[in-house]
C-alpha cells in the first residue's frame, strides 16, 4: 500500500485553481502524482509574482510581506507572506494568490520588501486599479529607481535633479548626511547601472 509522504499545492497551467503534487514512495521506487483542480470558477482572482535583484533582495522576495486591496472603501484588505520550504522536500508556490470575489480590479497592491531599511523604506504601495484574473509581475525597487515607480526612466532621473536642486534629504545617495555633488556622481552611476 502506498502512502503520499510529500505535496505541494501549485497552480501548473495557471488557472488560478490550485492544484497538487505528490512524491510517494513506493517499492520498487517513487512516483509522482498530479491532481488538477478542474472545478467552477466563478469568483476573480490576482496573483503577484515578485523579481528581485539578487543582491539587495533574494531573487524570489522569500519573506516579502505583499497586501492587495480591493473593492474601495467598504472592500478588503488581504495579506499573504511569500514562504518556502514549508513541507518536507516540497515548496509552495512563490507567487502570492488573491481570490478578489466579485471585484474585477483590485485597488491597489504593497510590498514589503525582504531587504535592509526601516519598514517605510522597504514598503512600496504600488497604485491601481490592478485588472482581475490576471498575473501581475512587481520587482523590487532599486536605488535607480528614485520615484519608485517600478521602472528606471529618465523620469527618476529628473526626479533626483529636482531632490538635488532643492537639497532635499532624499537626495542624499551615498547616505553620509550632506547633499553634494559626490551624490549626484554616485546617482548617475546608479542611473547608468540600472537595476
Amino acid at each position: 500500500m502506498y502512502s503520499s509522504q510529500y505535496s505541494v499545492q501549485v497552480d501548473i497551467d495557471n488557472d488560478e485553481r490550485q492544484d497538487i503534487i505528490t512524491v510517494n514512495p513506493g517499492t520498487p521506487g517513487q512516483f509522482i502524482s498530479v491532481y488538477e483542480n478542474n472545478s467552477p470558477r466563478t469568483n476573480h482572482w490576482l496573483k503577484v509574482a515578485l523579481k528581485c535583484d539578487g543582491k539587495r533582495t533574494n531573487s524570489d522576495g522569500i519573506g516579502a510581506v505583499v497586501r492587495v486591496r480591493n473593492g474601495g472603501s467598504g472592500g478588503r484588505t488581504q495579506t499573504t507572506e511569500v514562504i518556502n520550504g514549508s513541507s518536507t522536500t516540497a515548496t509552495e508556490e512563490l507567487r502570492s494568490n488573491f481570490g478578489l470575489g466579485l471585484a474585477t480590479s483590485a485597488d491597489w497592491i504593497e510590498v514589503r520588501w525582504p531587504r535592509a531599511g526601516t519598514l517605510g523604506e522597504r514598503t512600496v504601495r504600488y497604485p491601481g486599479s490592478f485588472a482581475a484574473d490576471q498575473i501581475v509581475t512587481l520587482r523590487s525597487l532599486c536605488s535607480s529607481d528614485f520615484n519608485q515607480d517600478g521602472f528606471v526612466t529618465g523620469d527618476d532621473f529628473d526626479s533626483y535633479v529636482t531632490a538635488f536642486v532643492a537639497g532635499a534629504a532624499s537626495a542624499d545617495f551615498n547616505s553620509d548626511g550632506f547633499v553634494t555633488g559626490d551624490d549626484f556622481d554616485a546617482y548617475v552611476v546608479s542611473f547608468e547601472t540600472g537595476c
